[in-house]
């Protein structure tokens, strides 16, 4: 697993440019070669090519957006000079494995508002445009991840134009977005919360967001989930999240909390949790 950009809080706020890989045990810094100025950038590791696809950000002090294309073939570093949908950050992004691409929705442009309300999906070769017309609208600090079961690129909540965050689950079938409805309860509404699909159990697992919430919720497509556990990461937002596929495990690691370190509002952690399906558990190690 890989953790790329980011801020963090120490004596004095700065980017990371270091890409980080964890095994399950320590934390591994890798290289210092690739993207570099940012946070907020948008991730997805594209499993036919082997390849982590890196897209877009924000610098802080100069609030410059980025709209470059980086991978990362395990070796090294690579910009790609493609042709792109353009600065942008807030984005989120996930691989359909089914198409063979990576989805990229949303996002805030160079100027801010009104937020993007495009999907574009990248083949390793080429940006296109897929779709204008079938999703949310204009949408920052949303989730996505694919479920592979369904072949679905599954995409929850977000801060839309009316200044809200919002509730609703959409799916990407690679033609058009479609809002999923289900007749039992759902996660509030929220942004700047993180989803990652376990694989193990054909669910997508939703963690945090809001006003720095600890819940965690799954959605196996029918229905959302509550899990209930007496004990688990403290709430936070804009965390990171992703499933290791070799150990069955959905990894969590960092974000702002209202306990950590830091200067209010941010309150930074340096915690990795994982969850089993069942329950979480604290990880012994940190970067």
């Amino acid at each position: 697993m890989f953790l790329v950009g980011g801020q963090i809080i120490d004596d004095t706020p700065r980017l990371v440019d270091t890409l980080w890989h964890w095994n399950g045990t320590r934390w591994r810094a890798v290289s210092d070669a690739g993207p570099r100025n940012r946070t907020l950038p948008a991730a997805a590791f594209d499993s036919r090519r082997g390849v982590l696809v890196v897209y877009g950000g924000v610098a802080i002090g100069s609030g410059t957006r980025f709209g470059d294309t980086w991978e990362w073939n395990g070796q090294r570093w690579e910009e790609r000079n493609v042709r792109t949908p353009g600065a942008r950050d807030h984005h989120a992004m996930a691989f359909d494995e089914a198409r063979g691409q990576v989805v990229l929705y949303g996002g805030a442009g160079p100027s801010g508002p009104p937020f993007a309300k495009d999907t574009w999906t990248y083949d390793g070769t080429v940006w296109v445009r897929a779709d204008t017309v079938s999703g949310p609208g204009g949408l920052v600090h949303h989730a996505m991840a694919y479920d592979s079961r369904r072949q679905r690129v599954v995409m929850v909540g977000g801060f839309d134009e009316s200044n809200r965050r919002t509730t609703d689950t959409w799916e990407w079938d690679g033609a058009r977005w479609q809002r999923a409805t289900t007749d039992g309860p759902t996660p509030t509404a929220r942004s700047h919360h993180r989803l990652a699909y376990d694989a193990a159990r054909g669910v997508s697992v939703l963690f945090g967001g809001g006003r720095r919430t600890n819940e965690t919720w799954t959605w196996d497509g029918v229905q959302w989930k509550q899990h209930l556990a007496a004990s688990g990461p403290p709430g936070r937002d804009t965390h990171a999240m992703a499933y290791d596929v070799a150990r069955g495990r959905v990894v969590l690691y960092g974000g702002g909390g209202d306990r950590g370190r830091g200067v209010a509002p941010y309150g930074y952690l340096d915690d990795v949790w994982e969850w089993d399906g069942t329950r979480w558990t604290r990880a012994p190690s940190a970067p």
